[in-house]
């Protein structure tokens, strides 16, 4: 099965176009939060009109307004605090982020995010692969800004430390967009959708960047 990892579209309407083809070909399309720029229902909608929604599961992300959150509810594709099993793979999230010094519209306290994660960690667990997805990285894994300190989530790192999850899709530290195996989870920083993507093969565990 082929995931398409997308994170951070922060409203850009012309990186979906450039990249919605690929993202297409995708099983299925996994969508780690910003999907607005600070916005609301009506930009979400409009973004996520774009989508194949018949493959898309989302979270929202700290630049997402709460509504956000609604939206992909109604939509059917929120996979906030709850776990959808496809073939044999469980992919389970949490929306927002780690509190940032920007008072952005989506932040939560580590204990916050780790009582979501509490709440998908059985559904997870009844899958034989594991696929989390939340908005931040976990503290100490592809999380440095650029003056290379590390803000990313300690209870999703706290979560990953103490849970067999396979992999890992984030977002939020755009500079610190990559790839990295830590311990046993593979872990895929998307980055910014307008500097492209990552498809996974939740079987073999390759993963391949799509950019210009």
């Amino acid at each position: 099965m082929l995931v398409a990892c997308i994170s951070d579209i922060h409203g850009d309407r012309e990186a979906v176009r450039k990249y919605i083809d690929e993202i297409s070909r995708c099983d299925v399309v996994v969508i780690a939060g910003d999907i607005t720029n600070f916005g609301g229902r009506e930009e979400a909608r409009e973004i996520l009109g774009m989508f194949p929604l018949s493959k898309v599961f989302a979270i929202a992300g700290n630049c997402d307004k709460r509504e956000v959150l609604e939206v992909l509810e109604e939509l059917g594709i929120s996979i906030h605090e709850k776990v959808v099993t496809i073939n044999n793979t469980a992919i389970g999230g949490v929306s927002g982020s780690n509190p940032t010094p920007f008072s952005t519209p989506f932040e939560l306290s580590e204990e916050e995010i780790w009582n979501s994660l509490s709440k998908i960690k059985e559904g997870l667990e009844k899958a034989r692969i594991k696929l989390l997805v939340t908005h931040a990285p976990p503290y100490g894994v592809r999380d440095k800004i650029s003056t290379g300190v590390s803000v990313g989530s300690r209870a999703v790192r706290m979560f990953i430390d103490a849970n067999d999850v396979n992999y890992l899709i984030c977002g939020h530290i755009h500079e610190a967009k990559g790839v990295e195996k830590f311990k046993e989870t593979t872990v895929i920083n998307c980055g910014t959708l307008s500097t492209g993507f990552y498809v996974l093969d939740v079987e073999s565990g390759s993963v391949r960047e799509v950019k210009e």
